[in-house]
Formats: structure tokens, C-alpha cells, sequence
């Protein structure tokens, strides 16, 4: 294995340089088409947005269900995708089918890219991916002032940002393994499976909130005022202040964990003030329209700061959160523009009720996910009251895991737990989870004493045993997800534990069993750990 970096090498440099500025192409090519994305006013822009919005959650559906686990397939289908809506808007169809073909390459193109990148992202610590994505949208920002200064607008310039984001991209995702060997780290979630599931819903129903409020009032600054306030130098400076500042507190701070819940109130007081300056005429309707705009990409950037590193903190499949919050509020911006064009067409007189409907759909959603945070909190101090139970609880564990240098193996830059071995290995995996209260963990299991039998294992009994499964997963030609799931399965733990932890189905997980016992020629869990100590034994007897 590679030794763990303290600070990163001059490939490293490279490679975080080449995924920035690749990451920040993509996004600020998305923002400056005016053929798609949720500001275009083309015509079928809506269905391109819903064929974003679809491709991540089946994309998200699929990764759950354990059918996608490499990038290469998303990659391809992503680029090959791109290439087709590039030489498609090159010669602008009129005739509506030809538009709608478009438009699905399109949103196929920009999600597959997403998602890909999100894939690289999770392979950083988070200490270097967060400010990554920061500066990532300084990059996003900068690109319509500079492309306008430089050279006009045109088709050319658009498909020089694709082409070398997705140069980037290809070479990021080539060395994804070796990024996810050298910052490998042991991680111990800070907060239960329940809480991280309790802030991802947060996230989800803040992301389908906004979305369908901004989506409602672009659409009506399309349709009755023809503004295009998202590739002004305005919206781009208002951007670029708030890209730098976010930039700087990540850096400064070192972040390694982002929480939406803070983001909540900030985006809705932001998002109502634009729709107030909207409705008393003080400034221009484009001003509000471009802090509207900086609001809604902030709190996307915002949310991927969390996923990223919610997602490598669990070990949780890469496609998963982001595919699901994304395609979330993806289909809730078309909905929002959809639900005006409806209005419209009833013939309901929305201009004097625009502000009126957005600024009471954020006070109604505002104070639900207030509601759902604080009714969280509460429960989650009564569990952290609960497990106050004294010096023998997770504290003493996990400082007696760091002791015997557990490590994270990491297979094709997705983490995995290390496993141990007999009963300490089962009780330090639930605490680790945190799904139980401190205190309670080691009596429930009958392991009061886990500090002493920890220390009485030699450390080399952690790194052999690693070692073993490691040679074992390679001779049976284990999977990635087939590693991780055996992996947990050896430690003792169930099918219904595997499938919660790592957020698969319990079919899934049941399927992955099956077909590594297949591979490695078991029926059982007790041949399958008999296997893995004939592997040991293999390599004890070659000297290793």
C-alpha cells in the first residue's frame, strides 16, 4: 500500500490542479449555453432539464441496487453524449423532433459529467476536495466575463471548455486509484446513520424547494420580460465575490465536513430579498434576477460540499447522494418553470402574483425544514444524554483502534473498513457506526472488556489479517462492491446491517454474496473464512 500523505506530491499538485480546472470548465460551459440549462429559453428546455433530472436518479437508482460500481460506462456514455448535442447545436435544428433529440444528448452529456466528477472529488480528503470544488466555481464564474472580453460568444469557444473538461476529466478518472491510495485515512463517522440520513432528506427537500421557486421566476422573467440575467457580467460578479469568500473560509478553516443546515436560512433570506427587490422596482429586475441566480449555483456548490464529503466520510457509493439531490432539484427547476407556462396558459394573471407565490412557497418550506431540524436536534441530544456513560465508552474504543493502526483499504478509489478479526472486530465496527449509545455498546455485545482485549492483539495481527482478505479479494476476482460487501460480511455482520451501512438494497447485498461465495468456491461464511485463512497461510508460508 501507498504511505499516507501529509501534504500532497507534485503529481498530486498536478492531478488537483487538472480536476479544478476541469471541474470549473464544465460547470461554467453549462452556465454560458444558451441552448440549455435553466435559464435558456429554448423552446424544449424543459424536457433537456427533465432528462437531466431523470439520468441522475436512475443513475442514483441504479448504484443503490449495486448495478453500477466503475466509471467507465458513465464516462463513455457522458462523453459520447456531449459530442453528440456539440455537433447537433452546431447546425441548430428547427424541426422540433431534431430539438428534442438535442436536448436529451444534452442533459445526458452534463449529468454523466457530473457524476463523474464527483467520483474524483470523493477520492481527496476532504481537506483538499472541498476548497477543490470552491475554487472549481471561482473558475465557473469567471468564464462569461472573460469569454466576453476575449472573443464574442460563439459555438467554438463552448466546445473548447467541453473538449478540455473532458481531457481532464478522462485523466483524473485514470488516476483515481492512485489518488484514493495516497489519501487514504481511517474515518470514523461523526454522526449516526439516521442523523446522516435525517440531513440528506434536509438537503434533498432545501434543493427541491429553491429549485422550483427560481425555476417559477426565471421562467417568467423569460416569458414577460425576455431577461437573461445568468450570463450577465453582474450575476458574474456578485458570483465571483461569493466564490472567493467561500474559497477563503474553507481554506482558512481547514474544513473537512460541510452542513447544508446552515445554508438554509442564508439561501432564503437571499433568495426573498431578491424577489422583494423584484417586487418594489428600487433596482432593476436583473439585479434580482442575478443574486437569485449567485443564491440558487452557491447553494448547489453548497450542497455538493456536503455530499462530497458525506460521502467519504460513510464510504457511500459515489453516484448515489449527489445523483439523487441533484435529479431532485433538476426536475423541481423544470417543474417551477413548468408550472408557470401552465398558469400562463390558463390565462391567469400571474405578473402581480410571481412574487407573491415564491416569497410564500420559501416561508412555507423555510419553516417545515426549520421544523424537521429542530424536531433532529432534539432527538439527537437525548441519544448524545444517553450515551454519557463513563470512560469505557466510544472515546476509549476508538483511541484504542487508532493504537492498533486500523487503516481504510481502498479498492478503485472507494474506501473500505478494515477488517479486524474474532468478536473485537464486530464490536468496534458497531460503535464505529455510532447506531448504538457509547456506553451500551461493548455490554449489549457482551464485550465489556474491548480496551484490553484490543491491547492484548498484536498490531500485526491487524495488518496480516488485512493482508489476507486483500490476497483472498484478488485471487477470487472480486468486484469492487463484491470487496466491500465480503469485507463487512466476514466481520460478522449481517446482510440487513451491510445493506443500511452502505446503502444498498438487501437483495443487493444478498446477490453480491452469492456470487463472490460462487467465485471463491464457499456455501457459507465459515468457508469463506476458512479460505481466507488458507490464504494466510499461503502467504506466511512464502515469508510475508
Amino acid at each position: 500500500m501507498a504511505e499516507r500523505l501529509e501534504r500532497p506530491n507534485g503529481r498530486m499538485l498536478i492531478l488537483m490542479t487538472a480536476a479544478t480546472i476541469g471541474f470549473g470548465l464544465l460547470q461554467g460551459a453549462r452556465l454560458v449555453d444558451v441552448n440549455f440549462g435553466p435559464y435558456s429559453a429554448s423552446p424544449l428546455a424543459l424536457w433537456g432539464l427533465a432528462v437531466d433530472g431523470a439520468v441522475f436518479l436512475a443513475v442514483a437508482a441504479l448504484s443503490y441496487a449495486g448495478k453500477i460500481e466503475g466509471w467507465r460506462s458513465l464516462f463513455l456514455a457522458g462523453a459520447v453524449s456531449s459530442a453528440a448535442y456539440v455537433f447537433m447545436a452546431a447546425f441548430a435544428p428547427d424541426d422540433m423532433a431534431m430539438l428534442a433529440l438535442m436536448q436529451t444528448f444534452a442533459g445526458l452529456g452534463w449529468s454523466l459529467n457530473i457524476l463523474c466528477w464527483m467520483t474524483v472529488f470523493v477520492s481527496y480528503r476532504s481537506r483538499y476536495a472541498l476548497p477543490m470544488i470552491a475554487v472549481g466555481y471561482v473558475i465557473n464564474v469567471c468564464v462569461q466575463p472573460l469569454s466576453s472580453m476575449l472573443v464574442p460568444y460563439d459555438k467554438a469557444f463552448l466546445v473548447a471548455m467541453l473538449f478540455v473538461s473532458i481531457v481532464l476529466l478522462r485523466i483524473c478518472l485514470a488516476s483515481n486509484e492512485f489518488v484514493a491510495l495516497s489519501m487514504r485515512e481511517t474515518l470514523i463517522p461523526r454522526t449516526s446513520l439516521s442523523e446522516a440520513f435525517s440531513r440528506t432528506r434536509r438537503a434533498v427537500a432545501g434543493a427541491c424547494v429553491f429549485s422550483l421557486v427560481c425555476g417559477f421566476v426565471i421562467q417568467s422573467d423569460l416569458s414577460m420580460r425576455a431577461m437573461g440575467y445568468s450570463q450577465t457580467d453582474t450575476t458574474a460578479g456578485i458570483a465571483l465575490v461569493v466564490a472567493v469568500a467561500m474559497t477563503i473560509v474553507l481554506i482558512v478553516f481547514r474544513v473537512d465536513k460541510a452542513d447544508l443546515d446552515y445554508a438554509f436560512p442564508i439561501a432564503s433570506v437571499f433568495i426573498a430579498s431578491a424577489v422583494l427587490v423584484r417586487s418594489t422596482g428600487i433596482f432593476d429586475p436583473s439585479v434580482a434576477g442575478s443574486l437569485m441566480t449567485v443564491t440558487l449555483i452557491s447553494f448547489y456548490v453548497l450542497l455538493w460540499l456536503m455530499l462530497v464529503s458525506e460521502a467519504r466520510e460513510r464510504m457511500l457509493p459515489p453516484f448515489l447522494l449527489l445523483g439523487a439531490a441533484l435529479g431532485v432539484a433538476r426536475l423541481s427547476i423544470a417543474a417551477g418553470r413548468g408550472a408557470f407556462v401552465v398558469l400562463r396558459d390558463f390565462g391567469i394573471a400571474i405578473d402581480g402574483l410571481v412574487d407573491v407565490v415564491a416569497l410564500w412557497a420559501l416561508v412555507a418550506a423555510s419553516s417545515l425544514i426549520s421544523f424537521a431540524y429542530l424536531k433532529a436536534s432534539s432527538r439527537y441530544r437525548q441519544e448524545e444524554r444517553l450515551a454519557e456513560c463513563g470512560s469505557a465508552g466510544v472515546g476509549q474504543i476508538l483511541s484504542t483502534a487508532k493504537e492498533a493502526r486500523m487503516e481504510c483499504a481502498v479498492s478503485n478509489g472507494v474506501q473500505e473498513p478494515l477488517v479486524a478479526c474474532g468478536s473485537s472486530r464486530q464490536a468496534l465496527g458497531s460503535c464505529s457506526s455510532h447506531d448504538l449509545p457509547a456506553g451500551s455498546c461493548g455490554r449489549d455485545m457482551g464485550f465489556e472488556s474491548m480496551d484490553a482485549e484490543l491491547k492484548r492483539i498484536p498490531e500485526s495481527a491487524f495488518e496480516k489479517n488485512a493482508t489476507a482478505f486483500d490476497e483472498a479479494a484478488r485471487r477470487f476476482a472480486f468486484s469492487q462492491r463484491e470487496t466491500q460487501v465480503m469485507r463487512e460480511y466476514a466481520a460478522g455482520r449481517s446482510a440487513r446491517y451491510i445493506a443500511e451501512w452502505c446503502m444498498l438494497s438487501e437483495h443487493t447485498v444478498k446477490t453480491h454474496i452469492r456470487r463472490a461465495y460462487a467465485k471463491a468456491g464457499v456455501h457459507s461464511r465459515q468457508e469463506f473464512l476458512d479460505a481466507i485463512e488458507r490464504v494466510e497461510s499461503d502467504l506466511l508460508h512464502r515469508g510475508r
